[in-house]
């Protein structure tokens, strides 16, 4: 906490993944768990797809914004 990595939080590449892997997880857990009560076939697809596309962009925005010399 004493250094000043924490101001540069969107330059880091570990954020970017936490991100994506966050917003697709709490997207999912509400849809399995009303997918066990209900049969979900068709939906299952489109709720799935925009989830997998904002999570793969966070990588990719990642990718292009993080610099080498935070990711120490």
């Amino acid at each position: 906490m004493n250094s000043d990595k924490i101001l540069v939080l969107n330059k880091l590449f570990i954020f970017w993944i936490s991100i994506g892997v966050l917003t697709f997880n709490i997207g999912m857990i509400p849809v399995l768990l009303v997918g066990e009560l209900i049969n979900w076939t068709g939906i299952y697809n489109y709720i799935i797809l925009p989830l997998n596309v904002i999570m793969y962009g966070c990588f990719i925005i990642g990718f292009v914004v993080s610099e080498k010399e935070y990711n120490k």
